[in-house]
């Protein structure tokens, strides 16, 4: 099939087309037009001068037969008119006689002398002229009558044409001139029938006689003139014009093939050479005819060709070279990837293994060291210490606490540096956890005789939902700096809304210390980096504390900085060596907490004022009066402390006077001392306190206040000289406290009361039910205690219904027999969803750390957990969480304020704080709540993990003990037995005998399970013996026990004899320790050798 031709006019073809050819064609044609309507015109102008001719010849002849046509125009004429004159009526008959008969004759001529006549005239016309072109005369009268005619104009004219000529003969009669006659031609008729002629007319000019009487006929004399000639004019023009115009496009084509030829050919050819070149082919010559700038174009390509190929094998050779070069990197790499493959398996199974011995060491190094704490408490409580021993103690305190830090510190970085950290995020009061860091903190300033003050803004919500844990964590690296590094001057710590971001919350912590300088500035959060050396030397620590604190900040979302005071202030960095002091800040996420939402909504004011506060106004605020209804004097030479208390006491009806030195507070005391109702006074800036309280109570006996830190101030001065203490830093729920005309500020704040509720308390061990039923009979707590699981699904489904015996609480056994403590659990959940009982708190026990159990319990329906040995701070810290809205005493988030408001900073340890040990949460208290935050503590709970890291705990000993060390521990320790029991010396002593008493049973489980190579029921019973030791003074017991039930949960599913001859030492230690407890000496031991317990005591126990 052929290619349909196509003409496209963007091709050098089409434009050549378009811009030469069509334009001279058409100019060909124009000229062609022009010259034939020319000869046209030209041959019409002579035939019309023939005519003429011809006619002025004529003229004369016809002029002279005058008479003649006179008669025959007569004759016609009557001829025409008689036929109509018949058909007239007349009423006088013989006039119309007389008539008709003059006008016949008149007029009358017979056939013959017409045709006479006609001849005559005819034979003179034919004879006046003889024109190869005339092809005939007519004479036509005005009536359109032929009078005498020959040639082709002999025959009678067409009658339908007739009333035409006579029209336009009378439109012509007052002219001389020659008139074409032609229109009156038509395609199908003529007036003469005369074809391929030409009619031309003029009007004959008569001379009337001089006797005549009538008016002379008007005639016209009209000739046929042959078109021959004109048409042979034209179509030689036209055949002349049609040879030049078929010349021309020959010659336009010959001379677009000589250029298209020349120039374009070349073009195309160059484009064909081009498509069929590849890499192959670019070296080959350009084989094309071409001349002028085409040719040079052609070189041109030719030679960048042959730089192309040039380039392309040079670049083909580099290519090759360079894959091969890549193929042996590939190898190289390959190698490398298998050695880095290696290495991070390596660095994998290191990582576990430190992931391991963190784990581990977590819970070795911390509970040596809360036991020291533990036992330091102790001491203090119970006095009886002189001023040399107190220091001792103090000392003790204050090292162990600082080696706890920065165990905490190294473990924590290490957390981070796996990614292993995670934040448990919980509703909290920001303030209480600001309050908490620095109360904590103060004995530190103290020391220096530093001021601390907080600014914590009106704007700022209190209760949020974030991890209380690491806010308090990074506010106490920061404070503790700042007091650190700070030799003089004050701390300031502020908390705001960030300037920028509404949604976030901005802490700041200004000190007045050395400042650091620029180059000490860029590596400040690098890891084990101080700034300057020196300062480990002079002031100590790891240098972790930043770096923690940054990636904690990032990790919750928030953003950690510092900046120069004095650039900060001034904004001339010059000068920053001139103004010391330096201010660390970093910013959290502000999600409101719904108390805080509930809180906003209804208008509720964040503090219960005191009872001097006026009432409230419609907006739930209290409006300050003008006319006070307190006057207080102040003096306390502190500019940031004394806003503080003016901003406390701003929404107070209270008048506040400020004395700027002490010899004008006495002065103002002198003169008006009745006037005051409260005088607080500042001593901070002396050293005599007795002096000061002397001079103030020397003009003053109504309310004091004295305003400093906790430890510098004695309770047994303040009774003496009847004055309250003023905390530093300024706490406003203490002022509040103090203030408040309804209550006593010296009275100790009541715990919550545990009496009306029912505990269940499940443990496969006797003694491990024993310890717990003891910890909550004191607290009043009605204790119903099972054996086993069955068993308290069991009670909860018989129960449970019932409101005098229903469960608020569950403590449960997380390894128990035939069912562990999370399939009960489990089934707990489904019964209180079938009978749609309220949801009831479950807390885990166990001897381990949960970290990797934490999913399994919260999918069980486990809400919390608490290691073993469980104390009485602990058992108290869990049912404020989990009971303490039902409580019908005084609320546990009061109780716990005002114990952190209280209570020494002494008994105080930077663990528990941090931890928020005193800052007790609730748990929920509706169904609604409970199935809100039924998981939530056991997700966020940060205060009894690593079996109790944060509160003070026993002592213990190392896991990887030799036989040496081993039967190094005692046997018995009753000082550890009494201790873990709460200070209870007769259950310590019924715990230690039932322990002895199951000596025998357990050697035969473990024995049975050792024949049968199960490692599970080897676990089991090493478990067993552990949580029992855990209650009693057996050291030497705990720790083999501890070592068989590691070394049996490391493959627990391999039952090997290899793998059972690497436990045989352990094995038999357990053993020989089993025996020691049996055969050990009770005679040192008095108040074991009567602690017997009945079988119906011990049948009581158990249910």
């Amino acid at each position: 099939m052929s290619k349909r031709f196509h003409l496209d006019f963007s091709t050098a073809y089409g434009q050549l087309i378009l811009l030469v050819f069509l334009p001279i064609s058409a100019l060909a044609l124009t000229g062609g037009f022009l010259v034939l309507s020319d000869t046209s015109r030209a041959a019409r102008t002579i035939q019309q001068s023939t005519a003429d001719n011809l006619l002025v010849t004529l003229q004369p002849v016809a002029a002279s037969m005058q008479t003649n046509l006179i008669k025959i125009n007569q004759a016609l004429s009557t001829t025409t008119a008689q036929p109509n004159s018949n058909n007239r009526s007349s009423k006088d008959g013989s006039s119309k006689d007389n008539i008709n008969k003059h006008s016949v004759n008149k007029a009358e001529l017979s056939p013959k002398e017409l045709a006479t006549l006609q001849a005559n005239v005819k034979f003179a016309l034919q004879n006046a002229i003889n024109d190869k072109h005339l092809q005939g005369v007519a004479i036509v009268n005005e009536q359109s009558k032929v009078l005498v005619s020959f040639g082709d104009l002999s025959q009678q004219p067409n009658p339908r044409l007739l009333p035409f000529l006579g029209r336009h003969l009378e439109a012509q009669s007052n002219t001389q001139q020659t008139y074409l006659l032609t229109q009156l031609n038509t395609q199908s008729n003529s007036l003469f029938n005369s074809k391929g002629s030409s009619l031309f007319g003029r009007k004959l000019v008569l001379s009337a006689p001089a006797n005549a009487t009538a008016p002379l006929p008007t005639l016209w004399l009209i000739v046929n003139i042959d078109n021959e000639p004109l048409q042979v004019a034209r179509y030689q023009v036209m055949l002349a014009l049609a040879i030049t115009g078929l010349f021309t496009i020959l010659l336009l084509l010959l001379t677009t093939h000589i250029y298209a030829r020349r120039w374009i050919a070349p073009i195309y050819e160059m484009r064909l050479h081009l498509q069929r070149t590849n890499a192959n082919n670019l070296y080959k010559p350009m084989t094309i005819n071409a001349s002028g700038e085409i040719n040079q174009l052609q070189q041109d390509l030719v030679k960048t060709l042959r730089r192309l190929h040039k380039s392309f094998q040079e670049l083909k050779n580099h290519a090759e070279q360079t894959e091969d070069d890549l193929r042996l990197a590939f190898d190289e790499m390959e190698m490398q990837n298998i050695s880095i493959r290696n290495a991070r398996d390596a660095a994998v199974s290191a990582s576990q293994t430190k992931s391991a011995f963190l784990a581990n060491i977590s819970h070795e190094l911390r509970t040596p060291l809360n036991s020291i704490d533990g036992f330091i408490n102790l001491l203090s409580r119970h006095g009886g210490l002189n001023a040399e021993q107190d220091l001792y103690v103090q000392t003790i305190r204050k090292s162990s606490a600082h080696l706890l830090a920065l165990v905490n510190d190294v473990l924590d970085f290490s957390k981070i540096e796996a990614g292993k950290l995670v934040l448990d995020s919980h509703e909290f009061d920001l303030y209480a956890s600001i309050y908490d860091v620095v109360d904590m903190l103060s004995p530190l300033a103290a020391e220096k005789d530093l001021r601390l003050a907080v600014f914590f803004y009106d704007d700022v919500p209190h209760y949020l939902v974030g991890d209380a844990l690491r806010t308090k964590q990074v506010l106490t690296n920061l404070v503790n700096n700042a007091i650190k590094f700070t030799d003089d001057g004050e701390v300031i710590v502020r908390v705001s809304l960030d300037d920028d971001i509404d949604d976030l919350i901005h802490i700041s912590v200004q000190d007045t210390g050395r400042g650091i300088s620029p180059e000490h500035q860029k590596v400040l959060f690098q890891s084990f980096s101080q700034g300057d050396p020196s300062i480990t030397r002079q002031y100590g620590g790891t240098g972790l504390g930043l770096v923690i604190s940054k990636q904690l900040t990032y990790l919750m979302g928030g953003n950690i900085g510092f900046y120069d005071n004095a650039t900060e202030q001034a904004g001339d960095a010059s000068q920053s060596h001139k103004i010391k002091g330096t201010t660390f800040w970093f910013t959290l996420p502000m999600t409101i907490s719904n108390q805080e939402q509930q809180r906003l909504l209804i208008h509720d004011p964040i503090w219960q004022l005191p009872a001097i506060v006026p009432p409230k106004t419609d907006a739930g605020y209290v409006a300050a009066d003008t006319t006070a209804a307190v006057n207080i004097l102040v003096w306390i030479d502190h500019p940031a402390s004394l806003q503080v208390l003016k901003g406390s006491l701003r929404e107070l009806p209270i008048a506040i006077t400020t004395a700027s030195t002490l010899a004008s507070l006495l002065e103002s005391l002198k003169e008006t001392g009745n006037h005051w109702d409260w005088v607080i006074v500042d001593n901070g800036t002396t050293e005599d306190t007795t002096s000061l309280l002397k001079q103030v109570r020397l003009h003053y006996a109504g309310k004091l206040l004295l305003f400093g830190y906790q430890v510098n101030l004695e309770p047994e001065l303040l009774s003496r000289y009847q004055a309250q203490a003023l905390y530093q830093p300024l706490d406003r729920r203490q002022l509040y406290q103090l203030l408040d005309s309804n209550s006593a500020s010296s009275q100790e704040p009541t715990l919550p009361q545990w009496h009306g509720f029912t505990v269940l308390a499940v443990d496969d061990h006797l003694p491990n039910l024993l310890v717990l039923e003891a910890l909550l009979a004191e607290l009043s707590i009605n204790v119903v205690t099972v054996n086993s699981g069955f068993d308290a699904i069991e009670y909860i489904t018989t129960h449970q219904s019932q409101s005098d015996t229903a469960v608020d609480l569950i403590f449960m056994d997380i390894q128990m027999p035939r069912m562990s403590g999370s399939e009960a659990a489990i089934q707990i959940r489904k019964v209180e969803t079938q009978a749609g009982h309220q949801h009831i708190p479950i807390i885990a026990l166990t001897a381990h750390s949960l970290s990797d159990e934490r999913d399994t319990l919260l999918a069980s329906g486990i809400d919390d957990y608490v290691g073993k040995p469980i104390s009485q701070a602990q058992l108290l810290q869990i049912l404020q969480r989990w009971l303490g809205k039902h409580s019908t005493s005084v609320s546990a988030d009061v109780a716990s304020d005002k114990s952190a408001i209280n209570s020494p900073i002494s008994a105080r340890s930077i663990a528990s704080i941090v931890s928020g040990a005193n800052n007790l949460r609730t748990a929920p208290a509706t169904p609604k709540e409970s199935a809100v935050f039924a998981h939530t503590p056991l997700a966020a709970s940060a205060t009894t993990t690593d079996d109790n890291a944060n509160l003070p705990s026993l002592p213990s000993v190392s896991s990887q003990h030799s036989a040496e060390s081993l039967a190094s521990l005692a046997v018995i320790d009753w000082d550890d037995a009494v201790m873990r029991v709460a200070g209870k010396p007769d259950l310590a002593a019924n715990l230690i005998t039932l322990l002895i008493e199951s000596i025998e049973q357990e050697k035969s489980d473990l024995q049975q399970a050792w024949q049968r190579h199960d490692r599970q029921a080897l676990s089991h019973v090493a478990h067993r013996i552990l949580g029992a030791s855990r209650y009693t003074g057996v050291p030497q017991l705990r720790q083999a026990s501890q070592n068989l039930e590691d070394k049996c949960l490391l493959n627990i599913n391999n039952s090997s004899p290899a793998q059972f001859a690497i436990l045989a030492p352990y094995y038999e230690q357990m053993l020989q320790a089993l025996d020691n407890l049996a055969q050990a000496d009770l005679s040192q031991f008095p108040a074991l050798k009567y602690a017997q317990l009945k079988e119906n005591d011990m049948t009581w126990k158990m249910i």
